[in-house]
């Protein structure tokens, strides 16, 4: 029975247990959080706390072997947020090793088309948000949107509206996780929280709010409404945060 590390849930964590299975040359039989455990008969367990220069030097080692597509690759796929994903990262990360070639040459593994499925799960999620995600302007000065991804992509996305909206103060909150992107003109930083306040809206928002409202109740066809047509458009997930698709 090989042996279980128990990490805390960041990807520089997950790289630190990596880092340990190969140096102490372990069998392993998964890497999970304290909250995923599930203890097998006659497995031992290790805790491992995030190092990061641990981490760095597996990233650099990863970066070098597979490139930084590759890397890329792996850090979206944890991303996924899909169970089991890092015992199937890691049985990924030995064959790309060995294998000495880039992931796309591959096919033939299931591990490597099922760590490539959760890649492009979460890509795809963020590439969604890109364009749907929806910002208020607030009475604390800053533009606030709130979303409930299926994966942990923030840190994907957050970037972009960095550079889309860089001289304004935003926060961008996965209310899933508990997480939040945080933008002050000067640095972007990505913090978890335990409670927060929701800021007011400012009059000038909710007015022109109610005028987007109108304007899209006004254009569209009542003969032509087709709710499907519109979720495969616009996934249904998102409505809620959109302000069109709020009722009166």
């Amino acid at each position: 029975m090989g042996k279980i590390y128990v990490y805390d849930g960041s990807f520089y964590g997950f790289l630190t247990a990596i880092f340990y299975v190969y140096f102490n040359h372990d069998d392993l039989e998964d890497i999970c959080t304290d909250s995923d455990l599930q203890l097998a008969i006659g497995a031992e367990t290790l805790t491992v706390g995030t190092e990061e220069d641990k981490a760095e030097r597996v990233m650099a080692s990863l970066v070098k072997k597979i490139g930084k597509l590759g890397f890329y690759r792996i850090y979206k796929a944890f991303l996924s947020d899909s169970i089991g994903r890092e015992k199937l990262i890691f049985d990924y990360i030995g064959i790309v090793l060995r294998s000495g070639r880039d992931a796309k040459y591959l096919y033939a593994e299931k591990t490597v088309t099922d760590v490539l499925k959760l890649s492009e799960k979460t890509g795809s999620e963020a590439h969604l948000l890109r364009g749907f995600l929806r910002f208020r302007e607030t009475e604390a000065g800053i533009y606030y949107a709130e979303f409930s991804p299926k994966t942990d992509c923030i840190s994907l996305i957050a970037p972009h509206f960095k550079n889309r909206l860089s001289g304004l103060n935003f926060a961008i909150n996965d209310l899933k996780r508990k997480k939040a992107a945080i933008w002050d003109k000067e640095k972007l930083e990505i913090i978890n929280y335990e409670s927060f306040f929701k800021p007011e809206e400012t009059e000038n928002e909710k007015a022109f709010c109610a005028m987007w409202k109108s304007f899209y109740k006004t254009v569209s066809i009542a003969e032509r409404k087709n709710e499907k047509c519109r979720m495969t458009h616009v996934p249904k997930r998102f409505w809620r945060y959109m302000c069109e698709m709020e009722e009166n």
